[in-house]
């Protein structure tokens, strides 16, 4: 139909003249409403036809084949998840032989770990020891400096006293001297 109208664009002039003549309305809006019925023609073509292509994708035949089809991917598939299965289980077998040899090695480790863990406490005991025995001797040898500070200031200071006592003694004698002539001149 859209065949028909498209091929005599005379005839579309004379129908558009004859409606706006009867309906006397203006010849536009009868070409504008012709327009938007071409285009509304033409989706409605359109859409029949992807339908008709549907519908014949739905033939027998055109089924069978692409069921074939899909018989034949679903056994390239199967075979592909059987030697999937295959290569995992050879894979997961390969794991678990590595993972018994890595614990055959520990197992020499594993039985001397107590003895080591053993030693190690022995040795933080006696680092601590050593610790306090460190800071006992830091003690020491502050309390050690000052004594001998504090000795050092005892000596300067003895010095001190034994010249103030010589300094007085020369003093005293000086007075019992003194205290002596005066003695021998009274009993004179």
């Amino acid at each position: 139909m859209l065949v028909l109208l498209k091929g005599s664009s005379e005839r579309v002039s004379a129908w558009v003249g004859v409606l706006s003549t009867i309906l006397r309305l203006p010849p536009s809006v009868f070409q504008d409403v012709f327009q938007k019925s071409l285009k509304l023609l033409q989706v409605v073509q359109e859409t029949v036809q992807v339908l008709q292509a549907k519908v014949n994708i739905l033939d027998v035949a055109v089924l069978d084949q692409v069921e074939a089809r899909l018989q034949s991917v679903l056994g390239k598939v199967n075979e592909i998840a059987k030697h999937k299965a295959t290569v995992q289980d050879a894979d997961m077998r390969s794991k678990i032989h590595q993972i018994y040899e890595m614990m055959q090695r520990w197992d020499g480790v594993a039985s001397t770990l107590p003895d080591v863990v053993q030693r190690l406490v022995t040795v933080r005991n006696l680092h601590e020891q050593a610790t306090q025995f460190g800071q006992v001797l830091m003690h020491l040898d502050s309390t050690q400096q000052e004594i001998a500070g504090a000795l050092k200031d005892n000596t300067a200071l003895l010095a001190e006293v034994q010249q103030t006592m010589k300094e007085n003694l020369a003093v005293v004698e000086g007075n019992f001297v003194a205290i002596d002539a005066r003695v021998k001149r009274l009993q004179k």
